[in-house]
């Protein structure tokens, strides 16, 4: 069965990639990508935001990297890790290979904590709907596949992070949510609010303080972040949404990296314009595969 489930992944891969990423135009205006994400923004549960406090402490300017933040970024209301899509997603924290340059060997029980994970977003409206829009609008390439197989196309398919190596060394998944050394030297990637919680809360990341922020609406509270952190013996910053759902940021970059592959997407919540940039990469002329995506604004 689980043979089965892998082959017919394959496949299906080949059928969504052919299908979206070679549509060099589609007929999806900004318009409706506001409009929809301003839904998907209306299905969020409220306690996401109202459980996380921020601790902004110093503002950076310029390149230079330096610690004007004395204290943690994050502190977040532990009832947010008993939602059920967070509790499955942070099983996955501890299971991948940082230096890109390093292959991954994802075991049976890690492939089955990302299925558990697929399973408890498939149970939320905003994946759902993403899908379906894409489906809709001819971005998702006809054939027999699945919500399924799509997300895990997206988010978990293994491939190489650099040209020069031909062993999978990376995901989506990992890369987005967690952050990698590139070549073992600098910090990619970490686009995400749950995971630098994390990582602080272990006292694996050091918060350096943060370079822009900006807010939903006329609220005072804050939405996307530009923060400076020392992790694993590096300084880099990042970018990311805070108190926003995992399958909220999920939708939000499986649509963009649909409808507007390695360009600017705009995505609009609580009447608030941002967007979303997402990078394709293709190794070697073969399938493309999300390389990263963060919010800009």
């Amino acid at each position: 069965m689980q043979s089965n489930r892998w082959t017919g992944f394959l496949l299906v891969a080949i059928t969504v990639i052919v299908g979206c990423m070679g549509k060099k135009h589609n007929k999806v205006t900004n318009s409706e990508l506001k409009q929809l994400t301003e839904e998907l923004f209306g299905y969020e549960d409220q306690i996401f935001r109202s459980r996380v406090q921020t601790n902004f402490q110093g503002q950076l300017t310029g390149r230079r990297f330096r610690d004007v933040a004395p204290q943690p970024f994050l502190a977040v209301d532990d009832e947010i890790f008993e939602n059920p899509v967070v509790k499955r997603l942070r099983k996955l924290f501890d299971n991948y290979e940082m230096d890109t340059n390093q292959k991954e060997n994802v075991t049976l029980e890690e492939k089955e904590e990302e299925e558990r994970l697929l399973d408890a977003l498939l149970e939320t409206n905003s994946i759902n709907r993403v899908i379906n829009f894409c489906s809709d609008h001819g971005l998702v390439g006809k054939g027999n596949r699945t919500h399924r197989e799509i997300l895990r196309h997206v988010w978990f398919q293994q491939y190489p992070r650099h040209q020069n190596i031909d062993v999978a060394t990376s995901s989506a998944f990992e890369h987005i949510f967690l952050g990698e050394l590139k070549r073992g030297r600098k910090l990619t990637g970490l686009h995400n609010w749950i995971s630098f919680n994390n990582a602080e809360r272990s006292g694996d990341i050091d918060y350096w303080g943060y370079r822009l922020k900006n807010s939903l609406g006329n609220t005072t509270i804050p939405a996307v972040v530009n923060v400076a952190y020392r992790y694993v013996g590096h300084v880099s910053s990042t970018i990311f949404f805070i108190g926003t759902s995992p399958e909220l940021e999920m939708s939000l970059i499986t649509l963009c990296y649909f409808a507007r592959p390695n360009k600017y997407c705009h995505i609009s919540m609580n009447g608030t314009d941002f967007g979303i940039k997402t990078y394709v990469m293709n190794h070697r002329g073969r399938h493309a595969h999300l390389a990263t995506a963060f919010p800009q604004y």
